[in-house]
């Protein structure tokens, strides 16, 4: 007989006719045949009961052949033994395949009754979790329930019966039983998935058109601030993770969205920059028309004209910055220089001597050019914080406050830091609430300003002494701080939208 301890591993490792090859004598034969049935029946797992039957035909021809008594009996045992032993086996294993395949077969059933019952599962289903401020642009919130909850049934009772295929694959049974279960889940899922796929392509469809939409209304002319705009992007996008939408729709809603974005960013940098050049123009504008009344001022001293004889020169300089591009805060300092100039030529001196008329004039012109030092400063101010941030703004406005006698002089710097705070909180991934009220007070404040301004031109504008040029001035100034008054107002009004969200 052959060396037996390297038996084991030869069954291990070859095939029952590999292994009989090797073996010359018939005892070394049944030998190899036995210990491949006892592998076959000791197989981690499921036994290879196919592997048992064919080598058992294979050994039971070779105790026919020429062995010793003693051999044979003892082959014979282990034969008898053996196939004893498959026998329980396979029976243990008949009863625990019918024993699974009757668990499957109740747990599709317990399936399809479920399925029947579908429109009760749909009506107790979690309603979906719309996105903060996302409910606003859809066009029914109604639709999406009700979707979202259908999907989510059907869904389910999808991962119930992969869930069981994946089990019936994993059970061993027979092959027309498995082939006969796998039938039963075919048919179930054949009345589910093309349900649920309808409404996975309804709700794309309305979702994709309420995007649409949605950037249609903003991709030119963004009709709400960035800041708001930004944030309803984001609960779409979100939105369009939570409802089951088709990949095609997934990805033409995120191309939608990410082109909104871009654009929204590309108009915002447009605006910014047309507003620096256009400040800057009239900066230009009114450091030009400066040197201009400082010349006429000049000219009226050197030349030592009355008010008759300087009205002329009056007329043309009014006419010369009606045609000037000009900040509101510009057209208030020149107006304002000019008609000192022109006031202090207008007094009355007849009531009083000619020394303390001089004496007037002199304080009257000496206050005017405090006055301009004062908005020079306020102006250079502006220029070395064009760029500068927030802090920077701060701590000028409350050193230009000890130093500036005119208050309404650091309007425009009160208002660079309102704008530059809300650009601040714009580039902001996530803006605190308490940023948002403090910057609403900062509008408040400048509404009150442009109130108060208001009242002081209708004021001036009651008056009876104003020629015809200095009213329509002063109806120009009105209307420009009306307009002002009503883009604050708007923001006030989007600022309060956003906390009372929050």
């Amino acid at each position: 007989m052959s060396d037996e301890k390297s038996i084991p591993e030869v069954i291990k490792n070859q095939k029952l006719d590999e292994i009989l090859s090797e073996a010359k004598e018939p005892e070394d034969k049944i030998k190899v045949a036995l210990d491949f049935m006892r592998s076959a029946l000791s197989q981690e797992g499921s036994p290879r009961l196919r592997d048992f039957w064919e080598a058992k035909a294979v050994c039971l021809p070779l105790f026919k052949q020429r062995l010793s008594p003693a051999a044979r009996s003892y082959f014979w045992e282990e034969f008898v033994s053996l196939s004893d032993e498959a026998r329980r086996l396979k029976d243990v294993l008949d009863e625990q395949s019918a024993f699974a395949a009757d668990a499957i077969d109740k747990a599709i059933d317990a399936i399809d009754k479920d399925f029947q019952q579908y429109e009760t599962f749909v009506a107790g289903y979690q309603p979906c979790s719309f996105p903060k401020g996302v409910e606003s642009l859809l066009s029914s919130t109604d639709f999406y329930n009700k979707a979202y909850a259908k999907i989510g049934v059907l869904t389910s009772f999808s991962t119930r019966i992969n869930g069981l295929k994946q089990e019936v694959s994993k059970t061993s049974m027979r092959v027309r039983q498995k082939g006969r279960i796998f039938q039963k889940l075919q048919e179930l899922r054949t009345q589910i998935l093309p349900i649920r796929n309808d409404l996975v392509s309804e709700v794309s469809k309305a979702f994709l058109n309420d995007v649409s939409t949605f950037v249609s209304l903003h991709e030119h002319t963004p009709a709400k601030p960035f800041y708001i705009l930004r944030d309803e992007i984001k609960a779409l996008q979100e939105l369009s993770k939570v409802l089951s939408i088709s990949t095609e729709a997934f990805g033409k809603v995120r191309e939608l969205l990410s082109g909104l974005w871009d654009q929204i960013r590309k108009l915002d940098k447009e605006r910014k920059k047309a507003q620096g050049d256009k400040r800057e123009a009239q900066d230009k504008n009114h450091n030009e028309a400066a040197l201009k009344i400082d010349a006429l001022e000049k000219r009226i001293e050197d030349e030592k004209l009355n008010s008759n004889q300087a009205k002329s020169l009056f007329n043309e300089m009014h006419s010369y910055l009606r045609g000037l591009d000009l900040h509101r805060d510009h057209v208030r300092v020149l107006k304002t220089k000019l008609s000192d100039i022109q006031d202090a030529l207008e007094a009355p001196r007849q009531s009083v001597s000619a020394e303390k008329a001089d004496a007037m004039e002199a304080k009257s012109v000496e206050l005017a050019k405090e006055y301009a030092a004062q908005q020079a400063v306020v102006d250079q101010a502006l220029t070395d914080l064009a760029d500068s941030d927030l802090s920077s703004i701060e701590a000028k406005i409350q050193t230009l406050q000890e130093e500036v006698k005119s208050i309404e002089l650091l309007d425009p710097i009160l208002d660079l830091r309102i704008e530059t705070k809300q650009s601040m909180l714009l580039e902001q991934d996530e803006v605190l609430v308490s940023d948002v009220e403090n910057l609403l007070q900062m509008r408040k404040e400048q509404r009150e300003r442009l109130r108060a301004r208001i009242v002081a031109l209708r004021k001036s504008l009651g008056t009876s002494n104003l020629d015809f040029e200095k009213s329509m001035q002063l109806g120009d100034e009105l209307e420009q701080v009306k307009e002002t008054l009503e883009s604050v107002e708007g923001a006030i009004n989007a600022l309060n939208e956003l906390i009372t969200d929050a």
